[in-house]
């Protein structure tokens, strides 16, 4: 039987405008199947995009051949679906204005064309926000929209560049299980690429594996697991064995193309598990003006946007501390990680807040009420906290979970009475007057951003741990005396404008030395963080999220001040 789409000995070669070829891709051959999904990894620049152009027909292959339903094809095809990693919409459109977009342009008529829309919105999780601007979604959501306007127009095969990787870890892991519950349903062939090995061995029926620049097929792995994938399988034998030999075969490729020293992959003096919003941005600071290369101290700061997931890495080796709230910490503490803070980083000030309907006047009317969170995390306790000051616990109101970026957009389209918000989509929603903040962190100012690690690694790294937490503070020092250029060094890896993190700022309360010594106290003589660990461990022991109270002496060491 012939392939639906056969990839023979293609390759691409650039000129430069010096005259100079670059060969990108080198004698590729993939088949896919009808109905397959076919995924395809490598090492960063090694042709995969590239690659992925060229089947699309956006690029001119330079040697070799590509057949879809045993035609040669060398433009772009209709029977072709493309999803990129930036979701192409129109911003002033609705959803359904956007998926009809090519059915309109297809002279469907629009009782028929509504019909097919609808379907795929629905397909896609999008039922209840038809009516919604594509400029109100979040990512996640918008990408959505993206996948729903292809299949629209019902091609023949998907071809898709990296679609999640903008999106945070929490949308990404859901946004795999949409696409594997779309691809059930619909049966469409899939040509997807990715950097994600776990993503690939989720989602594919086959992995092909391409060497460092110029890139070819270094392997073929046939995914020979159960088609019935939910998120547990990634933890089986068979998964993490194929996991483990694509990663062998990459990280050769990845070193090759570096052209270093196996001895100089070595990990970092120190690995700090982070995320990225503005409350951490001197880290990155310090690593641009070099403070951190003139303590002669090498840094990895590793961006994992849940804590869980930040959590799970300090347990599995892959860092050495870990940024939390202090909540977070009482919560893991309780879970069996012996952490200690051993520096405060910044309070929130008015970035985390309860924000309702209009017509929601004061706490107590949350009763019976339904309000979005995350739960588990900093939302989640902020909702107990408050509501526990209220004489009311979770069990008084109608909790649902949702994705961070999705939350705003629920409460937004009244589809939740209440909703818990931060940064950066809190001040989205609260410039819409169909909302009101009814609390937040600058009446209540409970949210405290902490470096933590465990007794073990405190006494390791002692040396790396102090002249880390030291760095903290003179890039705090670094951004007090030169502003404009701190604060435009501290956007850019936050992805935003210069004005934007100032405005956010304002919503926080960076710790610098003076006020860590107040909150850490010493050995002898406790400061004031002991009181906020005590309010929180209440409250977590309260709403039943943990069986014992914490020893709240314990879990403070002011050795690193």
């Amino acid at each position: 039987m012939k392939p639906k789409l056969k990839i023979n000995k293609v390759s691409k070669i650039f000129v430069d405008d010096s005259g100079k070829k670059i060969e990108a891709i080198k004698d590729i051959s993939v088949d896919v199947a009808d109905k397959e999904f076919v995924a395809i990894v490598g090492p960063s620049g090694c042709g995969k995009t590239t690659l992925l152009k060229t089947v699309a027909g956006l690029l001119e292959p330079t040697n070799g051949e590509i057949y879809l339903n045993n035609k040669i094809i060398n433009q772009p095809q209709k029977e072709m679906g493309l999803v990129f990693q930036n979701p192409a919409s129109f911003s002033w459109l609705t959803v359904l204005e956007n998926v009809e977009f090519g059915l309109k342009l297809q002279n469907i008529p629009e009782r028929k064309r509504r019909e097919i829309a609808g379907h795929f919105i629905d397909l896609v999780g999008l039922s209840s926000f038809e009516k919604s601007y594509i400029k109100n979604l979040s990512g996640g959501m918008k990408q959505r929209v993206a996948i729903a306007t292809v299949l629209a127009n019902n091609p023949d095969i998907l071809l898709m560049d990296e679609p999640f990787s903008a999106l945070d870890a929490q949308t990404r892991a859901l946004m795999q299980e949409l696409i594997l519950t779309i691809w059930e349903e619909t049966k469409k062939t899939v040509l997807f690429v990715t950097h994600d090995i776990e993503e690939a061995i989720f989602l594919a029926d086959r992995v092909y594996v391409m060497s460092a620049k110029p890139g070819e097929i270094k392997d073929v792995i046939n995914i020979n697991l159960p088609r019935d994938r939910t998120p547990e399988i990634k933890l089986s034998d068979d998964f993490l064995r194929i996991k483990k030999h694509i990663s062998y075969i990459i990280r050769g490729e990845a070193i090759k193309a570096a052209h270093v020293n196996v001895e100089s992959l070595r990990p970092k003096a120190l690995r700090v598990g982070t995320h990225t919003w503005p409350g951490n941005s001197p880290f990155y600071l310090a690593r641009e003006v070099g403070i951190y290369k003139k303590k002669k101290l090498d840094v990895e700061l590793l961006s994992l946007e849940k804590e869980e997931d930040r959590i799970k890495a300090l347990q599995n080796g892959e860092v050495d501390i870990l940024n939390l709230t202090a909540d977070g910490v009482v919560l893991a503490k309780e879970r069996g990680l012996d952490l200690q803070i051993i520096a405060c980083l910044n309070k929130s000030i008015g970035g985390d807040a309860i924000l309702t309907k209009k017509e929601i006047k004061k706490v107590e009317e949350l009763r019976d009420k339904t309000i979005a969170i995350e739960r588990g995390w900093i939302s989640h306790f902020f909702l107990l906290y408050v509501l526990k000051k209220h004489g009311m616990d979770e069990k008084n109101v109608k909790i649902v979970h949702m994705r961070g970026s999705d939350i705003g957009a629920a409460l937004i389209a009244n589809k939740v009475d209440a909703a818990v918000l931060w940064e950066p989509w809190l001040s989205q929603a609260q410039k819409l007057s169909s909302t009101k903040t009814l609390i937040s962190t600058k009446e209540e100012p409970v949210i405290i951003d902490v470096l933590a690690t465990t007794k073990d690694i405190a006494k390791k790294k002692n040396i790396e741990i102090k002249k880390f937490v030291n760095s903290w503070f003179e890039s705090l020092n670094y951004a007090d005396r030169n502003k404009e250029r701190a604060h435009t060094l501290m956007a850019i890896p936050l992805g935003i404008s210069t004005k934007e993190l100032r405005e956010l700022l304002k919503q926080l309360q960076f710790i610098d030395i003076n006020y860590n010594k107040k909150l850490l106290g010493t050995k002898t003589n406790p400061g004031t963080l002991i009181n906020l660990i005590d309010k929180i461990s209440d409250v977590w022991l309260y709403n039943k999220q943990i069986k014992n109270k914490v020893n709240s002496k314990n879990l403070i060491n002011s050795d690193f001040i």
